[in-house]
């Protein structure tokens, strides 16, 4: 320590401060920082061991700095200099910080004086006040001595038992009741960089690639892995990123093209690797916090700090501890809690590999000895850190509910999105058990089922229920302990995920609530416990008794008897290990048991027998233990004809589990095969009173080929391109007991989309619709956006004739809050606001083949409407058709700049139309085009010889490889006998047609003309209507009812809504829109105005189109003369929605600026008409932070002034009448031809102004 240097640095300080009229806290903070001081009390900086918390202002203005364990040593609290006496604010830093945090020493500075205050026990004592102009050596002395960063050597016994003993003492442990606590702890463990959980996840993937060609069960476990589970997330998190690049695992690339560049298989692998050691951590650390807070809720028998002390003094030698020691303490603890607590949340799986390093080590071996290799030294100091830094927390105010909050909020919303699980929130939780009636005592003698439960958000407020609603009939159910084996063994509750880990959260999630419960369960009786909890690693889309998992046979067992044969998916000597599972109704034809639920629970004491037969490494099955085992599930039964029927079954399992050891080189494996066997039972024999959660959105395109024929074959809803949210309603409606219900969140897409079809037909016949909630326009899911919708179903038993009503809602804004207020409203017919519309809908309605709900005042004018019409548009097209597709659109779309510059031939470019260029009955210029490698003529479509465009091929031909591997539906381009070069569907192109965008929030019709003898080419983000003969002569007056407003009621009627995004244009809606051909002389006369104004509407949108792209279509005269003009560039330092330029006259009157605002720059031409040319150019236009525009100035006065005298003329034209007074006339024309009295007319207005 130099106490010269700590002198030197704080009356540095004092300088700077006392030379600054003002300062504010945060700079102060910033000049303590710089000042020093931290570096010589030993201290390294942000993301190490200081971090800058938000003050009371908001501000990053308060500093807390730790030892190596994220213990608050102390905080410091800045002021601003003589705004008060620096005294009067210690009250808030001890109650803010120092008192939750447990810090050892506040302080208190405003630069010129500080104030130390050091903690005893729940107790403060001022220990100095100096002004820092005048500090001494013997006080920068005792500041050293107080604020230093303190070391604890991990490796020594006595500095070890030392720092368990200070939090033995409850006054200095960090209780997590307070949110300064709990963020204290995020904080401490979060997935960052140089953080504690991310040297553990460094150490994991170290031993990780030790261990791989060594061990054989975490080599066949992660291949497993890999093969079942793994998928690569569409978006890897930053952070992710930047921890793979400390360890070495990705190249830490700053520039974009790299980041494009495709990852090859290594980086992929590396991925993967990365992800498998994120979740082993991630569910050794979580256990670890289970033991602790169970400890710290007094659960019996379970102890935590007790067992570690213990453990590591007794394994110490010398004084000294190996690093080993922490890994086998950890790996002892854990299987201590398997026998103590919940044996299936503490049991082995395919995460628990690394404990196969520590098997056979004695703790105290030598860490560098030959014997004893780095790498498991290495996890064994990075699990000391863990444990160490956990030891100071205290969960015993928050378990149960709270508990599970904070395990829940422990989790980033980008690594939950990477590891493919999505948090569905608690509002829509609620409002999901609200509707299904999951709520008091019935929540106790009734059955609940999550089928894709992920962590268990569902599950765990489905428990948090059924404890509360338990609390009541204690003493009926027989006390806490047979309500919990109720609970478990008779699956009160069940959740289901085909992932281990996200089944792994959720059990932990489970257990983390079940706490307090558990704890009175054990003092009712000592030896309770719960062997697992009714959470399953299984896959609900798959039913073992159907298709080629159901086997009979005559001879395995004795004669007659059936079984069903599992796959496990587990590869072993001659494909995957496949179970053999007693057939239902051979149980309960040959066994007293008398029910699904006393086969589950035999089948449980059969697991339990056999696992810890084949733990010990018997493979015989002990009978009289079997007996023993059946006694503790069942009760009143011939024990001996169960023992006879089960032992064979009971061989058959040990005989697969030595298999299986025998492969995988380990036991762990087991439990999976367990999971998917209990499962089976579960999921095929079972009936559920209610069925609730969020299943996946997956595409059926996304899905492997076997699996999609696999899905069609067992799914009758499975239809076209479906989703797999699809059949997991179709699963859920058959999962329910008759009358009972079934809720979801999912996308609302069904509703409308072909693919629907056959489940909306499956709903209908099989069940009530109670409720449909249509959330789009609300952003439930920060992380992905799938315009969901929450429906409520009751289950139809046969003689049930359906009820009379739908309650359906759309939510028109607000965030998921507005359920509550969507609840409050249910219990009426109707109710509307500016948030939503609610109103009651003839059930009879979901008979029909398209399902659209509206009140009844709208369905009455919807159906006049459909009536009114001649024909419907599909009637009158010859095809309505999708853009181009092109699988690689950076190969076919080029700038003209880019097409120019490569030379590439005209005969096939295209000018390129993307759906945002379709807007407002003209097509805008997108500055592309499209290379379209096709010859149209009267034998049709067919790609060009491509030797013929010699620029061409050679520039296609760069980009060969790219366009060879493309993929439609999962075919290539030669695969699907096509010219590499072409895309996907080839179109003519030549002919009259009408384009809109395939999302647009209105109606957007535009007539596609030729521009310079071409005709354009729509992208894919548009879809085209080519008309028949029956009106190729009057696209005009078709264009007209297409971009009115009564056809825009009817298409958003039928439509899907995106919400912000707006409505879906595409072939399924827009062929059903209902379009009146002129019936009689009347109706001739109305077409024939509607036409004319389409005309003037053309003339006039392209004059507007004009003078808003101006000065480009007004130039190009001038250009072509030969003028010249100056090149001006402006670049925007801000974004701006809207640019507002002033034009200001510089002061020495030599010329002009434009001012954009203050954080621009100003732009300087030589006269008033350049000026004035520049304004116009740019106002009203967006411009992106760092965008740059570039704007040709004519150089002659007299060009300029031309141009602009041409603008204001183009400007008249479009006043009287403006485009929208003819689209006015136009609507009214409209609504006299579909016959709309003005009351109609007005329910169609408001219904557009909130859609």
């Amino acid at each position: 320590m130099n106490a010269n240097k700590i002198q030197a640095s704080l009356k540095k300080l004092h300088e700077k401060i006392k030379s600054v009229k003002e300062i504010s806290e945060e700079d102060l903070r910033v000049a303590f920082v710089r000042s020093g001081v931290l570096e010589e009390l030993g201290y390294e900086g942000e993301l190490k061991d200081i971090r800058f918390e938000r003050g009371v202002g908001g501000k990053r203005s308060d500093l807390l700095a730790f030892d190596d364990y994220k213990n608050v040593v102390f905080v410091v609290e800045f002021k601003k200099p003589a705004e008060s006496d620096l005294e009067q604010d210690f009250a808030q830093l001890w109650e803010r910080y120092v008192k939750p945090l447990k810090a050892r020493y506040g302080v208190l500075t405003d630069g010129l004086e500080l104030l130390l205050y050091e903690r005893i026990n729940s107790n403060w004592e001022r220990k100095l006040r100096v002004n820092l102009g005048e500090v001494t050596l013997s006080e920068c002395e005792e500041i050293y001595d107080s604020l230093k960063k303190p070391r604890i050597e991990r490796t020594r016994i006595n500095e070890v038992l030392k720092y368990f003993e200070r939090f033995d003492k409850p006054e200095e442990r960090v209780n997590l009741s307070s949110e300064v606590a709990q963020q204290h702890f995020f904080e401490s463990f979060e997935l960052k960089e140089d953080s504690i959980f991310a040297n553990l996840l460094q150490k994991t993937v170290g031993l990780f690639d030790f261990e791989l060609e060594r061990s054989k069960f975490l080599k066949s476990a992660y291949n497993f892995w890999k093969i079942s589970y793994a998928k690569k997330p569409d978006k890897v998190p930053e952070s992710w990123r930047r921890i793979m690049a400390e360890i070495g695992l990705e190249k830490n690339e700053k520039n974009e093209k790299s980041k494009k560049n495709e990852e090859s298989e290594e980086s992929e692998e590396n991925l993967f690797k990365f992800m498998f050691c994120l979740e082993s951590a991630y569910s050794l650390f979580t256990r670890l916090i289970l033991a602790k807070a169970c400890e710290d809720y007094k659960l019996p028998y379970i102890e935590f700090s007790r067992f570690i002390k213990t453990e590591i003094e007794r394994t110490s030698y010398r004084g000294d501890i190996s690093l080993l020691a922490w890994a086998v303490t950890t790996k002892n603890l854990i299987e201590g809690m398997k026998r103590k607590l919940v044996k299936s949340v503490f049991e082995g799986d395919i995460f628990y590999w690394w404990e196969d390093s520590y098997r056979e080590l004695r703790p105290g071996a030598a860490l560098y000895s030959p014997r004893y290799e780095k790498q498991k030294g290495y996890f064994g100091e990075a699990l000391a850190e863990i444990i160490l830094t956990l030891y100071k927390f205290d969960f015993s105010e928050i378990v149960g509910d709270p508990l599970g909050t904070l395990y829940q909020r422990y989790f980033d919303k980008e690594t939950r999105k990477a590891l493919g699980e999505f948090y569905t929130p608690i509002e829509v939780v609620n409002y999901i058990l609200d509707a299904v009636g999951y709520e008091g005592r019935s929540a106790t003698e009734k059955r609940l089922l999550d089928p894709a439960c992920g962590s268990g958000t569902f599950l765990v407020e489905a428990l948090r229920r059924y404890l509360k609603a338990s609390e009541r009939v204690v003493e009926e159910k027989g006390g806490w302990s047979g309500i919990l084996k109720t609970l478990c063994n008779e699956y009160c509750i069940a959740g289901f995920d085909i992932h281990p880990f996200a089944t792994f959260m959720a059990q932990m999630q489970f257990m983390l609530v079940l706490i307090p419960a558990y704890k009175r369960a054990m003092e009712e009786d000592p030896r309770f416990v719960l062997n697992r909890l009714p959470i399953f690693r299984t896959d609900s889309l798959v039913d073992e008794t159907k298709g080629e998992a159901r086997r009979v046979t005559l001879e395995s067992f004795e004669t007659g008897v059936r079984y069903i044969l599992i796959d496990t998916g587990l590869p072993v000597e001659g494909g995957n290990l496949k179970m053999k599972m007693p057939y239902d109704k051979d149980v309960f034809a040959r066994t007293d048991l008398l029910n699904v639920q006393e086969y589950f629970a035999a089948l449980q004491a059969v697991f339990d027998t056999v696992k810890e037969s084949a733990w010990l490494g018997n493979y015989a099955v002990d009978k009289k233990e079997l007996e023993r085992i059946f006694k503790r599930y069942l009760e009143d039964k011939v024990w001996n004809g169960l023992v006879a029927f089960f032992t064979p079954y009971a061989e058959h399992f040990l005989l697969r589990f030595k298999e299986l050891k025998e492969k995988f080189g380990d036991g762990k494996l087991i439990k999976s095969v367990e999971d998917l066997m209990l499962a089976a039972v579960l999921k095929n024999y079972v009936k559920y009173d209610f069925v609730v959660g969020n299943p996946p959105y997956v595409r059926v395109q996304r899905l492997p080929e076997k699996q999609r024929k696999y899905l069609k074959s067992l799914f009758v809803t499975a239809y076209r391109k479906f989703d797999i949210y699809v059949p997991f309603i179709e699963r859920g409606v058959n999962w329910l007991s008759d009358h009972g219900h079934i809720s979801y969140i999912t996308s609302n897409k069904f509703i409308k989309r072909e693919y629907g079809q056959k489940l909306r037909t499956f709903i209908y016949t099989q069940s009530n619709i109670k409720q449909i909630i249509d959330l789009t326009a609300v952003n439930i899911f920060a992380e992905t956006t799938n315009d969901p919708c929450i429906f409520v179903l009751q289950k139809r038993a046969p003689q049930d004739q359906p009820t009379k009503e739908i309650l359906y809602c759309i939510v028109l804004e607000g965030d998921k809050k507005i359920l509550e207020k969507v609840s409050e409203q249910t219990s009426g017919n109707y109710y509307s606001n500016d948030q939503m519309s609610l109103f009651s809908i003839p059930q009879s309605q979901v008979m029909k083949k398209e399902w659209n709900f509206m009140p009844p005042q709208e369905q009455q004018i919807f159906q006049k409407l459909e009536s009114s019409s001649t024909h419907k548009l599909g009637d009158l097209t010859e095809k309505i058709s999708e853009g181009i597709v092109t699988g690689r659109n950076e190969v076919f779309f080029l700038t003209k700049q880019q097409a120019v510059s490569l030379e590439l031939e005209s005969e096939i470019l295209r000018p390129l139309v993307r759906g945002e260029n379709v807007r407002n009955w003209v097509i805008s210029d997108s500055g592309e085009i499209a290379i379209y490698p096709y010859s149209i003529s009267k034998e049709g479509v067919k790609p060009v010889d491509l030797s013929q465009y010699p620029n061409a091929e050679i520039y296609l031909r760069k980009h060969q490889d790219k366009l060879l591997k493309r993929k439609f539906y999962g075919k290539t381009p030669l695969q699907l006998r096509k010219e590499w070069f072409e895309v996907w569907n080839p179109i003519n192109l030549d002919r009259p047609k009408i384009i809109t965008p395939d999302i647009s929030e209105r109606n957007y019709f535009c007539l596609d003309v030729q521009v310079n003898f071409q005709f354009s080419c729509p992208d894919h983000t548009c879809f085209i209507i080519f008309p028949s003969e029956k009106i190729v002569d009057d696209l005009l007056y078709v264009l007209g009812l297409l971009n009115s407003k009564v056809i825009e009621f009817y298409h958003k009627h039928i439509s899907v809504n995106l919400g912000k995004k707006g409505y879906r244009y595409i072939t399924q809606y827009l062929k059903q829109l209902p379009i009146r051909l002129p019936q009689t002389k009347t109706e001739q006369a109305l077409a024939a105005e509607i036409t004319k104004k389409v005309e003037q509407i053309l003339e006039k949108a392209k004059i507007e189109q004009q003078t808003e792209n101006f000065p480009d279509g007004y130039i190009q005269e001038y250009r072509n003369r030969g003028e010249e003009f100056k090149s001006l560039n402006i670049s925007f330092k801000s974004a701006h929605k809207t640019v507002k330029p002033v034009v200001e006259e510089t002061i020495d009157g030599r010329g002009y600026n434009i001012v954009f605002g203050k954080k621009e720059r100003s732009v300087f031409v030589e006269s008033e008409a350049k000026a004035n040319y520049v304004g116009v150019a740019l106002k009203g236009k967006s411009a992106k932070k760092d965008e740059k525009k570039q704007i040709l100035i004519p150089k002659s006065e007299a060009v300029v002034e031309a141009v602009l005298k041409n603008l204001e003329k183009d400007k008249a034209k479009t006043k009287s009448p403006s485009v929208a007074d003819l689209e006015a006339e136009i609507n009214g024309l409209v609504y006299r031809l579909y016959e709309l009295n003005e009351e109609e007319e007005k329910v169609v207005e408001d219904f557009l102004e909130k859609f």
